[in-house]
């Protein structure tokens, strides 16, 4: 039984601890985007990751290229 209570008592202690130390000093705070804000971001997001796939693919077709052409010098 006392075994039992100690748990109980150390699992309160945890879930209860990390939120009587965020209002402590050394916890920052961050306020939270709106919709409107993490849609444009993902938008974003998503034309970056467009524009550097599209980059990567012109790099890599050119790479193959230059060693088709230096095969075709070397035969």
């Amino acid at each position: 039984m006392r075994g039992r209570c100690v748990s109980i008592l150390l699992v309160a202690y945890s879930l209860l601890s990390g939120h009587v130390l965020a209002r402590q000093h050394g916890h920052d705070f961050f306020p939270l985007q709106s919709l409107e804000q993490q849609l444009q971001h993902e938008a974003d997001s998503d034309e970056l990751r467009s524009a550097a796939e599209e980059s990567a693919s012109s790099l890599c077709e050119h790479h193959r290229w230059q060693n088709a052409r230096k095969a075709q010098i070397c035969q």
